[in-house]
């Protein structure tokens, strides 16, 4: 399995905890870090080292499905990346969809 599989794998995971109703500070933490990890083996990056559409997509989820309290600055500016990578790749629904996330967030801090 690819870096990139990987990345699929811990948002389900994190999705299926926060759904199951785990301690959503520590499903951040490890999302985050696993997201950090699997972003750093790979060798050609961009801003905030989302390097493809379904890791841009992967920030997307986690910021859509982790509570409010539990979104960090990191994590919403990684999505901010994910809508600038998404524009650039011309997949408009995803960076609509985290165009309004992000919207949302700014007006509920």
């Amino acid at each position: 399995m690819n870096g990139k599989s990987y990345v699929k794998v811990y948002v389900f995971d994190a999705v299926n905890r926060t759904m199951a109703g785990a301690n959503s500070i520590k499903t951040q933490s490890i999302l985050c870090n696993k997201l950090r990890h699997a972003c750093n083996k790979s060798s050609v990056t961009r801003n905030g080292g989302l390097t493809t559409g379904e890791e841009a997509k992967a920030a997307l989820v986690a910021c859509q499905y982790l509570p409010r309290n539990a979104l960090t600055e990191e994590l919403l500016s990684r999505l901010s990346d994910a809508a600038e990578l998404l524009e650039c790749i011309g997949d408009k629904y995803f960076f609509l969809q985290c165009q309004q996330v992000l919207k949302h967030q700014v007006f509920s801090f």
